[in-house]
């Protein structure tokens, strides 16, 4: 499942672009989403991680061009 990052740019009612999303499991898609309580630093850091490894997907999928 895509999960997109909002971490205040975007609000609840509005959903970032797909560039701004990562690959999560349903567990990981609801941390992101702040469904289930955890550590905000502690996301923030494995958000970050999850989308340089999309990031670095997409580019090596011919999904966005460097």
């Amino acid at each position: 499942v895509l999960a997109h990052i909002r971490d205040g740019w975007f609000s609840r009612g509005s959903k970032p672009p797909d560039l701004l999303g990562v690959f999560a499991c349903s567990a990981c898609h609801d941390a992101i989403d702040a469904r289930v309580m955890v550590n905000r630093r502690e996301r923030q850091q494995y958000v970050l991680d999850a989308l340089c490894r999309q990031l670095h997907w997409y580019v090596a999928n011919d999904v966005v061009k460097w």
